[in-house]
């Protein structure tokens, strides 16, 4: 009877894949699931005996679109398995990746001590999670004096929020966009627009609010997706900050005729953010990895900055 009944649950992929999207918690995964958890659980064993360079391929692959072509003539408890599978492979990366990160590695919750969550909410914040722009000195202070700052970013990720702006980066942003409106795309709530307009920059924000459980949008970010937004204001200028991996739509940014410039912050690898097939792929372009702007990002060492230029002709 037990038997039947976990069959009945991996026939029902719609429900399944509600329920992961709510991320429960992993014991009910493998209480769940145990076959898709033993699986994981082997796969991401196997990957970090390989070390870093064998983790990454494996995250690769599950965050690219899949390529094969009988995928639909699988069985719908195939699905449901490699479906539960993946997300307890990426779940498990992610929790090790946070306690690296963090250096909390004993299974507690990820918090701020009082001191430090003051002096960094003080820096990088005007109010609640309200980004500002980031003064270059005062980062360098904090940055040096705060001994939980690996905390930082695995706290702040879950709410959208994958890096900071510093000032001297907004200006430099002002000075690549030479007086062209500036579309965002997948602008999340909106910060980098928010700021470049400050500066005089005609910026406008746009996003699918695929995140509205997490993200306060407000009324600056237009709802639109990218692929959308781009045929409806043929922009000159696009940016976009920390793209998902393997994301549908940064392939639309090189066919949009009207785009001479893309600029795009990133992850230092690529397997955290962007799609890297887009950008190996496409033609039209000059790519450069922009150091001096990847270095007024923060925090120092986590992002990159790549500026595509229309080529000549």
């Amino acid at each position: 009877m037990k038997k039947a009944a976990r069959a009945g649950e991996y026939r029902q992929l719609p429900r399944v894949v509600s329920w992961l999207a709510s991320n429960p918690p992993l014991h009910e995964i493998r209480d769940r699931f145990p076959t898709a958890w033993s699986q994981a659980s082997e796969a991401v064993g196997r990957a970090s005996a390989g070390g870093p360079g064998a983790v990454e391929q494996l995250v690769g692959r599950l965050v690219q679109p899949s390529t094969r072509p009988t995928d639909h003539l699988s069985s719908e408890p195939d699905r449901v398995h490699r479906r539960v599978r993946d997300h307890v492979i990426l779940r498990l990366i992610r929790a090790a990746s946070v306690a690296a990160e963090s250096g909390v590695t004993d299974g507690g919750r990820v918090r701020f001590g009082l001191v430090n969550g003051w002096l960094l909410q003080r820096v990088f914040f005007e109010r609640g999670l309200r980004r500002k722009p980031v003064s270059i000195w005062a980062y360098r202070v904090a940055w040096r004096v705060a001994w939980q700052r690996r905390r930082l970013m695995p706290l702040v990720r879950s709410k959208g929020i994958y890096c900071f702006y510093s000032r001297p980066f907004i200006r430099a942003l002002r000075g690549l966009a030479r007086g062209r409106e500036v579309l965002e795309i997948a602008a999340g709530d909106g910060t980098l627009s928010r700021f470049l307009s400050a500066e005089g920059v005609s910026a406008r924000a746009t996003d699918d609010h695929g995140w509205d459980s997490v993200i306060d949008y407000g009324t600056d970010v237009e709802r639109s997706d990218a692929r959308a937004a781009l045929r409806k204001h043929s922009p000159r200028v696009v940016i976009c900050s920390w793209p998902p991996p393997g994301n549908p739509f940064e392939r639309a940014v090189f066919e949009t005729r009207s785009v001479e410039t893309y600029v795009v912050i990133t992850s230092i690898t690529e397997t955290g953010a962007s799609d890297w097939r887009a950008y190996d792929s496409q033609r039209s372009f000059d790519m450069r990895h922009d150091k001096r702007l990847s270095d007024l990002v923060l925090p120092r060492g986590s992002n990159r900055v790549l500026v595509f230029q229309r080529c000549a002709g």
